[in-house]
């Protein structure tokens, strides 16, 4: 994967380098009237009188056989086939209009909706901080829009909805890349997007980034609680957002020493997660999976119980693909956290941090770094202490 674009457009142009020139119009224009494949192959069945398929649609567009002249002659008129509403403008042209106060219309809400998707799956492979100049951009751009462009009172919804989205999204990638200032007042904006949009929910869910900050950074465990508790009182009733607020009050219990409420809120995150219908999940919670097999969680059971902790992290790390490397990098790091809080388990904390700091470097994250320093600084006199931390700096491999 090219992680050093741009722009989302210039990455999706990299993308389609083996596409035919043919296909690409094809698609273009398709995309343009707002068609699926399913719709252009109908309206070409009746403009040609011959049967196409939806499938050949397919082909074409992504190759390696062109279109032949007749399908892109017929395209081309797609404005003035019967049923086919106008062509919209090219989505560049239309953000240039909206910026200078210009209507807007559902294409460019579609747009940005897409935009949000696509960071969030680019920041699950290569971390926040590569991720970050992207996220910054595009909620620069959207909160520019918001004020200034015309469209109608739907699409402000829309609009402000997507606007808590990439914030939030903004947010976690400064998190992640070490601005916490920053992803502090994404994340306010955020909740502010989406409570004017009446997505309470989604508010719910911004706020508990702020908790999540409240754990791991500020380590203030009474602050995180009394967040997550205020999300739980925002969110609706049946919101699978309620799994998360369990999962994620797992850790402040535990640095409480309230060990038996970490326990219980572990347990009922796990229910509130079998219980589900997965169905019901909104797009925003793809990333959610048992949180017994996070890479976070657990860390809440280590004060209480070491060894449990580290098989939950032993096991999640069993079930993650390779794909996700920041979070095999936090498992191997919950690992020798637990490791380190077993007696006689000095040896084997060590090689999970080597494990981890071999991980670190794929998925850039500060974030992270900072967590394997602190826990570098905190082993007790060893012989490979020192190495550690010359591995992490970059100044050594460790062996």
């Amino acid at each position: 994967m090219d992680t050093d674009v741009v722009s989302l457009r210039d990455y999706a142009r990299r993308r389609a380098g083996g596409q035919p020139a043919e296909g690409h119009t094809l698609q273009a224009l398709r995309r343009r009237a707002g068609l699926s494949q399913q719709e252009l192959a109908a309206a070409l069945t009746h403009e040609l009188g011959v049967n196409v398929r939806p499938g050949a649609i397919r082909a074409w567009e992504h190759g390696p056989t062109a279109p032949p002249p007749a399908i892109l002659a017929v395209a081309k008129r797609l404005p003035t086939l019967p049923g086919v509403s106008d062509l919209a403008p090219d989505t560049e042209l239309e953000l240039e209009s909206g910026l200078s106060g210009g209507r807007i219309g559902a294409h460019i809400v579609s747009w940005a909706s897409r935009q949000v998707d696509a960071l969030s799956r680019l920041d699950d492979q290569v971390g926040g901080a590569r991720v970050l100049p992207l996220a910054v951009g595009s909620l620069e751009l959207l909160t520019q829009l918001v004020s200034r462009a015309t469209y109608n009172d739907t699409q402000a919804i829309e609009l402000r909805r997507t606007l808590a989205e990439i914030a939030r999204l903004a947010g976690w990638v400064a998190f992640d890349a070490g601005y916490t200032d920053k992803a502090s007042a994404y994340w306010r904006t955020a909740i502010t997007a989406a409570r004017e949009a009446g997505d309470h929910d989604y508010s719910a869910f911004a706020m508990a980034f702020l908790a999540f900050h409240a754990i791991d950074r500020q380590r203030d465990p009474s602050a995180a609680l009394k967040l997550l508790q205020a999300a739980e009182q925002e969110a609706s009733r049946d919101a699978p957002l309620r799994i998360v607020l369990a999962q994620w009050a797992v850790q402040p219990y535990g640095l409480l020493g309230e060990h038996r409420e970490a326990q219980r809120s572990l347990t009922h995150a796990d229910s509130l997660w079998e219980r589900r219908h997965p169905e019901n999940d909104p797009p925003w919670l793809y990333w959610m999976y048992l949180p017994s097999l996070s890479p976070e969680v657990p860390r809440g059971i280590i004060p209480g119980n070491p060894s449990r902790a580290e098989a939950m992290f032993s096991d999640g790390l069993d079930t993650l693909a390779d794909e996700y490397p920041r979070d095999r990098t936090l498992f191997s790091l919950g690992i020798a956290e637990a490791r380190l809080a077993q007696h006689g388990q000095l040896d084997g904390a060590i090689e999970a941090t080597r494990t981890a700091i071999k991980l670190v470097s794929s998925t850039p994250s500060p974030r992270i770094r900072e967590r394997l320093r602190r826990l570098i600084l905190s082993l007790p006199e060893h012989p490979d202490a020192t190495e550690l931390r010359e591995a992490l700096a970059g100044r050594a491999e460790p062996a």
